[in-house]
C-alpha cells in the first residue's frame, strides 16, 4: 500500500509542517512499532507518510 505521489508533490498546505509530522511519527515509530509497519514491508518513512497522508493521524504545531 503505498502513498500516492500526487498527494505528496500537489500538497497545498505548510510543506515544512508536514515534513516535520512524518519525521516525528517515523520516530514514534520508531520508538514503540506500528501495526501498518507490516503493510509498508518494514519502511518507517512509508508508513509515516501513508498514516499523515491519507489522515489516519492527526498532527498539529505545538506552540
Amino acid at each position: 500500500m503505498a502513498i500516492n505521489l500526487d498527494k505528496i508533490v500537489n500538497f497545498e498546505g505548510n510543506i515544512y509542517e508536514v515534513t516535520n509530522a512524518v519525521i516525528r511519527r517515523a520516530k514514534q515509530i520508531t520508538e514503540i512499532g506500528d501495526e501498518d509497519l507490516a503493510l509498508h514491508h518494514g519502511k518507517v518513512v512509508s508508513t509515516s507518510l501513508h498514516q499523515i497522508f491519507s489522515k489516519k493521524i492527526e498532527y498539529q504545531l505545538e506552540e
